[in-house]
């Protein structure tokens, strides 16, 4: 069932409403009207031109129905009575009547709304604060408006404040749109407001206000040539949220040289958030197709601009697989070591030790080297050490006989000389030095260090002091990569 509705019914629309029903008539028989049958509903195309504005002899510019009957002819809604009949004398234009005063029967009626409906490209305008037309189809999987189009827009809404197009449905969808080339649904907006606005008012349901659905494209699709192609708003949850069951949930291209394909901003809580509850993919991956960076962190403050936490021993925190490039100062929490395959048992084996450490920057360098017949032997260094570094140590060791070595002649020329007191003798060497490079200079390695912001009061290892894990360095960050 159909239902038209004219809002508050002004006297204006009444007319209008009383026009149509009068004027737009076919196979319009009976005793009060001979020539009925000639009114007809125009077929969709150009519509017929008016001399001199006025489109039917009995309707002159000053009548009431002047504006509304004239609108109907010019967009081949209607064609009126043609002159010449009897009391209806043809003018000089040759213009047809429309005959306002008419009535028409109940069955007559029924025919002009079942062709008027059967119309495509339909226009319907009002100024009113109630909807200008309202459908309500009650059959399950019926459509209440079906508009279709070859080229253009199948329904077309317009609005200059409120909602050019508003669908509302018990069970369905309450707007669908569908196209076999183009949008299925479009909006468009000439303002700040959203050109498609989807919005889910139920309290304790999780659907969404918007949905987009693709077999083979994307579900949803968003473009824009200065601001965000789409952008998500959430008081209290998330502002987009993309889910898939064995693709990617959420992909987004850009190719613009210095362009941000996804961007996200947080007044307080995350920018981005990914999580995967699959063991063997990643909650948050950024790969690299030209050989630049995968992911990037930064930050301006005193915190992390890469945080990453791991509370199973079984596993890590972070893994490289490949180099590792640090520029600035690098901090081991407790011990540095190495591990690699047990070279005895390499398949089911890791082999871990330990490094040397020190308070200072220290360079060592080692050899063995064999005196001559006169007891001397010249230790030649790499051409950069004394560059590199200062305050020389040396360590000599005797091997294979009793004997005695000195070094006869300190670091020169990034060299040193090494004396026996016999022929022939094998000596173990080893030489340190402590970095004096311009980076060294600027950047001293602080042995003790008082700690300081919110990091005061914390502990590296809380449980080996006997606190709780509350009182760790970075306790609450760990907190909240932790949380959804």
């Amino acid at each position: 069932m159909y239902r038209i509705h004219f809002g508050k019914r002004s006297a204006n629309r009444f007319f209008a409403a009383a026009l149509l029903l009068s004027a737009i008539v076919v196979s319009m028989g009976g005793p009060d009207h001979a020539n009925a049958s000639q009114a007809v509903v125009a077929a969709p195309g150009s519509p017929p031109s008016c001399s001199g504005g006025q489109c039917f002899t009995d309707v002159p510019a000053g009548n009431s129905f002047f504006d509304f009957a004239n609108r109907l002819y010019q967009q081949g809604v209607m064609t009126g009575y043609p002159c010449g009949g009897a009391g209806e004398p043809c003018d000089a234009a040759n213009r047809p009547y429309f005959r306002p005063g008419s009535s028409v029967t109940r069955g007559q009626m029924t025919k002009f709304v079942d062709n008027a409906r059967r119309l495509p490209g339909i226009a319907i305008n009002s100024n009113d604060p109630t909807m200008p037309i309202s459908a309500r189809n009650t059959y399950t999987g019926g459509v209440a408006i079906n508009g279709a189009s070859t080229s253009g827009g199948g329904v077309v809404g317009s609005s200059e404040s409120g909602t050019g197009v508003s669908g509302l449905s018990d069970s369905g969808d309450g707007v669908y749109g569908y196209s076999a080339y183009y949008e299925g649904i479009r909006g468009e907006t000439g303002s700040n407001y959203a050109g498609i606005y989807g919005r889910n008012t139920s309290t304790g349901g999780i659907g969404p206000g918007l949905r987009g659905d693709s077999t083979t494209g994307p579900g949803v699709y968003g473009l824009s040539d200065t601001n965000a192609g789409m952008w998500g708003k959430s008081t209290n949850s998330y502002g987009v949220r993309a889910e898939s069951d064995n693709t990617i949930a959420l992909y987004a291209s850009t190719a613009g040289n210095g362009s941000t394909a996804v961007y996200g901003t947080s007044a307080s809580g995350r920018g981005v958030y990914g999580t995967s509850s699959d063991a063997s993919h990643e909650g948050v991956e950024g790969y690299n197709t030209a050989g630049g960076t995968g992911v990037s962190a930064y930050t301006t403050g005193a915190g992390y601009a890469l945080y990453a936490d791991n509370t199973d021993s079984a596993g890590y925190a972070g893994y490289f697989a490949g180099n590792l490039h640090v520029t600035g100062s690098c901090c081991e929490a407790a011990a540095g070591t190495f591990k690699i395959d047990h070279p005895l048992d390499p398949q089911n084996e890791y082999l871990t030790q330990s490094a040397v450490e020190s308070p200072d920057m220290l360079d060592m360098f080692t050899g063995n080297i064999t005196t001559d017949a006169e007891g001397n032997a010249t230790v030649s260094l790499p051409t950069y050490f004394e560059a590199l570094n200062g305050d020389f140590r040396y360590q000599l060791t005797v091997v294979g006989q009793f004997a005695q070595a000195i070094v006869m002649s300190e670091i020169r020329n990034n060299s040193f000389v090494i004396k026996t007191d016999k022929a022939n003798v094998k000596v173990s060497w080893q030489v340190t030095g402590i970095r004096h490079d311009p980076y060294a200079e600027q950047h001293p390695v602080i042995v003790e260090q008082t700690k300081l912001g919110a990091e005061k009061g914390t502990y590296l290892y809380p449980e080996l002091y006997g606190q709780p894990a509350s009182a760790g360095v970075g306790y609450e960050m760990q907190k909240r990569t932790q949380q959804p």
